[in-house]
């Protein structure tokens, strides 16, 4: 499901259907993540 999600994001940021997408990354530690806004295709290789 996560590869479905970042490939259709990756989709529309690439054809500027949206300017940013907003998810989680991975945080501080291995068990926490935290908010962040992804505003280009290569950038959501840190989207968790």
């Amino acid at each position: 499901m996560q590869e479905k999600l970042v490939s259709r994001a990756k989709e529309l940021l690439s054809d500027g259907t949206v300017v940013r997408v907003l998810g989680w990354r991975k945080g501080d530690t291995d068990f926490s993540a935290e908010p962040a806004f992804f505003e280009t295709a290569e950038s959501l290789s840190e989207f968790t």
